[in-house]
C-alpha cells in the first residue's frame, strides 16, 4: 500500500512500470486511486505477460503492455518504477535499465525502485540458486559472502 500511495502522490501523467509481473500493482491502483493518462507496462517474460494481460483485461483500453526495451525508448515518462525487479537481473542488465531510465524520464520525473535487502541465510540460498540454476557469476567475493551470511557486513 505504501508503493501505491507514493505513486498516487507523484500524480504522474505518464508512467512506465519496468517488470510489471502479473499486474497486481496496477489493479490495486485502479481500485484505490486515479490512474495516470499514459501507462506502459514492460514485462519481458512470456508467461508472466500472458498472466498480466488476463489480470488487467478491464484496463486494456488504458494500458499498453510491451515486451521489448526498444518500445520504451523514444518516449518520456513522469514516473518510472521497477518494483522487486532489479535483484533478478545480472549486473549488465541492471546497467541497461539505468541507461533506459536516464533516456526516458521526463525532466523533473520520478523513479521508484524497490529491492529486498538480502543478507543472512537467505542470501546464501539466493546465491546458490543464481550460481547453480541460473549459471551466473557471483557479485560477491567468498569473504564478502561469508560476512553477509553471518550478518557481519
Amino acid at each position: 500500500m505504501l508503493v501505491s500511495k507514493a505513486i498516487e502522490s507523484f500524480k504522474p501523467k505518464s508512467w512506465l512500470d519496468y517488470g510489471s509481473g502479473d499486474g497486481e500493482l496496477i489493479n490495486v491502483l485502479d481500485h484505490n486511486f486515479t490512474l495516470p493518462h499514459k501507462i506502459v507496462l514492460y514485462e519481458p517474460d512470456i508467461e508472466m505477460r500472458q498472466q498480466l494481460r488476463e489480470n488487467i483485461k478491464l484496463l486494456s483500453n488504458k494500458v499498453n503492455i510491451i515486451n521489448s526495451k526498444t518500445e520504451i525508448l523514444g518516449n518520456k515518462y513522469d514516473l518510472v518504477s521497477a518494483l522487486e525487479v532489479l535483484e533478478h537481473l545480472p549486473l549488465p542488465e541492471r546497467t541497461k535499465f539505468y541507461v533506459i531510465l536516464s533516456e526516458t524520464m521526463s525532466p523533473g520525473g520520478k523513479c521508484l525502485i524497490e529491492v529486498p535487502i538480502e543478507y543472512g541465510p537467505v542470501l546464501l540460498i539466493k546465491e546458490f540458486g543464481r550460481k547453480f540454476f541460473k549459471n551466473r557469476i557471483s557479485e560477491y567475493s567468498a569473504k564478502e559472502l561469508f560476512y553477509a551470511v553471518i550478518g557481519g557486513m
